[in-house]
């Protein structure tokens, strides 16, 4: 058996509490359920060769997520030339998960399905359940003001709590500001370039935040049993143990972007074009910083180090033909984009080498006979085969843009 009911509602309300005073709320709600059933009979799996496992499952999944926001939006017109539009607004999302599986094998005959006449045996059944929340709070706005209609000026901003995360780190602030100048609606310009229909420059800067990945419980930290067939198990018995490292200090990543542009258009819209230079740097940028093996853990996520995006973008389109049967358009598009990591958190390590490894004449006279490995220093036995290479060297002269090493294969001691 395999059974999903999904059910979806939306609800939608505005009221015009004054002539320019608006509030508008909305709703939704997501409701999934999925419960499965499965029994494995007896099958000939080769020649003469069968399986008998009779092996059943049974599984159970229920997923509700709501989301309700509310956004006042006004608007007036001052002295004739002056517009301003205020929006001002919050959303509430709720995810809640929860379902359970088990499964047993060894039933005593194929017309005997059913869970509970599995075998009773060690090791023959498995039952797991789990549950999952998150949420998010955020609080948003915008100012728009023109004046007019020729110069534009705009403020926009949010400030998103997300469960995920823990502690202060939750909460993240993301502003952003931008400004235009439609300056083909200058009468100078039209005396000027007649031939245009619309000119317009236009700069921005703003903040916005990711937090993408990170599951519900991944930076509390979790311990991990096992059953008597388990890795964890410890002299026959069900054992306890760390499977993921708190990480209470990771903070939202963080993208300001810095954007300026042109938007040009030629007799009456036939020939239009647009500039755009923008730069993105990233910061507290999310990578995986690994640990030594000693420590029984491979990585965890941290901020790790900034990132720096930045280009040119044009675009050419226009219409060559365009009459009552015909019309005949064409575009294209140039790009120049450059990426750079701008920085990486000091780990300590000469020249800031990141994944470096040091190897060993094996004569017994080395003083630091250490092994670096993302910043962490773990003992390493000297090798026996008179064989040296300083790999550190070449591996920090790659992470710092120098002329690739290459380097040989190492000969195992």
């Amino acid at each position: 058996d395999n059974i999903i009911d999904k059910f979806t509602s939306s609800q939608s309300f505005k009221i015009d509490i004054l002539k320019n005073l608006s509030l508008t709320a909305n709703m939704n709600w997501y409701y999934s359920e999925t419960y499965q059933e499965s029994f494995t009979k007896d099958y000939e799996n080769t020649p003469g060769n069968f399986v008998r496992t009779r092996s059943a499952t049974a599984y159970y999944n229920r997923d509700f997520r709501q989301t309700y926001n509310a956004v006042l939006n006004y608007n007036e017109t001052f002295f004739l030339d002056h517009h301003v539009e205020v929006m001002l607004g919050m959303e509430y999302y709720n995810k809640y998960q929860r379902g359970f599986e088990a499964q047993g094998q060894g039933a005593p005959t194929d017309d005997l399905p059913d869970l509970s006449l599995t075998d009773k045996g060690e090791g023959k059944r498995t039952i797991n359940s789990w549950h999952e929340k998150q949420r998010i709070l955020s609080f948003f706005g915008r100012l728009n003001y023109d004046f007019k209609d020729k110069y534009l000026l705009s403020f926009v901003f949010r400030r998103d709590g997300y469960s995920s995360l823990l502690g202060d780190n939750r909460w993240g602030f993301f502003p952003g500001v931008s400004a235009g100048w439609i300056f083909g609606r200058e009468d100078f310009i039209k005396e000027a370039i007649p031939v245009m229909s619309f000119g317009k420059l236009r700069a921005s800067y703003g903040i916005n935040g990711n937090a993408s990945g990170i599951g519900a419980y991944t930076l509390q930290g979790s311990y991990g049993s096992s059953n008597s067939n388990g890795s964890f198990n410890y002299n026959g018995n069900t054992s306890y143990l760390i499977t993921e490292l708190p990480n209470p200090n990771l903070r939202w990543e963080k993208t300001a972007t810095f954007e300026v542009g042109a938007d040009l258009s030629f007799f009456a819209n036939r020939l239009n074009t647009n500039l755009t230079y923008y730069n993105r740097l990233t910061s507290d940028k999310y990578a995986a910083l690994s640990f030594p093996t000693s420590t029984g853990f491979s990585s965890v996520t941290n901020n790790n180090g900034e990132f720096r995006n930045q280009g040119i973008e044009i675009e050419l389109s226009g219409k060559i033909i365009d009459s009552k049967d015909w019309t005949w358009s064409a575009s294209g598009n140039i790009a120049f984009n450059k990426n750079k990591i701008v920085s990486l958190p000091d780990n300590g390590m000469e020249r800031n080498r990141i994944n470096a490894f040091q190897v060993y004449t094996g004569n017994g006279d080395e003083t630091d006979q250490i092994q670096p490995l993302d910043g962490w220093l773990e003992p390493l036995s000297p090798r026996n085969d008179g064989f040296q290479y300083d790999i550190e060297a070449a591996a920090s002269d790659v992470c710092h843009g120098k002329d690739k090493w290459k380097l040989p294969i190492l000969p195992v001691a």
